[in-house]
C-alpha cells in the first residue's frame, strides 16, 4: 500500500548535510601570508636603502646604519602597517574564495559576552602577558632576542608616544586576530578538537614572529587569545585582549623611558596591580567556562 492509499503525507526530503570546511586552506593561507610579508619587507627594505643612498647616505655604511634606520618611528610604523595590510588581504581573500566557508566568516560576529565581561577580560589579559614575558625572558638567556622593538621604542618622541601606542595596540590587535583567530582558528575548529585548533593556531601565530623569544611570547599569549575567541564565539573579545596586551606593554616601555612610570615601582603598587590582574584573570576563566546562554543570552545564537 502506498502513502497516498494510506492517506499519509510523503516524508520531506532529507536536507543534505553540510560538509565541514577542510583545514588545508588555513595552512595555505599561512604560507601565503608569510611569503607576502617577507616579499613586502624585502621590497620596502630595498626602497629604503635606495632612498638612503640618494639622499646622501654612505652606501658602504648602509648595512651598519640600516637597523637604526628601520627603527626610526615613521619608517617602523610604515613597515609594520604594510605587513599588517598584507596579512589582512590574505585573510579576506582566503575567506572569500573558500568553496566551503566557516560560519561567521572572519569571526566578526556578536560575541556571547555580557558588557561587564569586556573590562574583566582586558585586565585579566595582563596575566597571560606576564607569562609570555617570563617565557620570552627565559628563551632570551639562550637565544639572541629581537632588538628591533627596543630600538623603535628608544626613538619614539613624547609627541609621538600616544599615536605610536595606539598604532601598536589597535592595528595588530585587529588584523592579526582577523587572520589567526578569525580565519585560521575558526577553520581548524570546524574539523579539529578545540584544544588542537587553539594550540596549532597559537603555534602559527608564534612562528610569524620569527625570533625564538618572540615566538614563545606570541605562542603563550596566543593560547589565551584562542581560548577567548573560541569560548565567546567571536573574534571581537580577542581583539580587545590583544590590544590590551600590546597597549600595556607599550605604555610600560615608554612610561619607564620618559620617567612617567618608575623603573622600579613600589612593591605596594606592584602588589595591588598584580592582585587586580589575577582576580580579573580568574574571573575571566570562570566567565569563559560558563554556558554561552548564561554569558549573554541575547547573543548566544549569533556567536559561533
Amino acid at each position: 500500500m502506498t502513502n497516498d492509499e494510506r492517506g499519509d503525507e510523503p516524508l520531506p526530503p532529507k536536507r543534505p548535510r553540510r560538509r565541514a570546511p577542510s583545514v588545508g586552506p588555513a595552512f595555505v593561507a599561512f604560507v601565503v601570508a608569510v611569503a607576502l610579508t617577507l616579499t613586502t619587507q624585502l621590497v620596502a627594505g630595498m626602497a629604503i636603502g635606495v632612498w638612503y643612498v640618494v639622499t646622501g647616505g654612505n652606501a658602504k655604511r648602509l648595512a651598519a646604519d640600516l637597523p637604526d634606520l628601520l627603527a626610526d618611528t615613521p619608517i617602523f610604523v610604515a613597515l609594520n602597517l604594510v605587513n599588517q595590510l598584507a596579512l589582512l588581504a590574505t585573510a579576506i581573500a582566503a575567506a572569500r574564495i573558500a568553496p566551503v566557508r566557516p560560519r561567521g566568516g572572519l569571526g566578526f560576529v556578536r560575541p556571547a559576552l555580557t558588557a561587564w565581561g569586556y573590562p574583566v577580560l582586558a585586565i585579566g589579559s595582563l596575566v597571560p602577558l606576564a607569562v609570555g614575558v617570563a617565557g620570552a625572558e627565559a628563551v632570551s638567556l639562550v637565544a639572541p632576542p629581537d632588538e628591533t622593538f627596543g630600538r623603535a621604542f628608544e626613538k619614539v618622541t613624547p609627541v609621538a608616544a600616544v599615536p605610536f601606542v595606539l598604532f601598536i595596540a589597535l592595528v595588530p590587535g585587529l588584523i592579526e586576530e582577523a587572520f589567526f583567530r578569525g580565519y585560521v582558528q575558526r577553520r581548524l575548529l570546524a574539523r579539529w578538537p578545540a584544544w588542537a585548533a587553539i594550540a596549532t593556531t597559537a603555534g602559527l601565530f608564534g612562528l610569524i614572529h620569527i625570533y625564538p623569544a618572540n615566538i614563545v611570547f606570541a605562542f603563550l599569549v596566543g593560547l589565551w587569545l584562542g581560548a577567548v575567541a573560541w569560548r565567546t564565539g567571536s573574534v571581537w573579545p580577542a581583539v580587545l585582549c590583544h590590544a590590551s596586551i600590546n597597549a600595556a606593554s607599550s605604555v610600560w616601555n615608554l612610561g619607564t623611558r620618559f620617567g612617567v612610570i618608575p623603573a622600579d615601582p613600589p612593591n605596594s603598587a606592584m602588589g595591588i596591580g598584580g592582585v587586580l590582574a589575577l582576580v580579573c584573570f580568574l574571573a575571566s576563566v570562570r566567565l569563559l567556562a560558563r554556558d554561552p546562554s548564561k554569558r549573554a543570552p541575547e547573543a548566544a545564537q549569533e556567536a559561533g
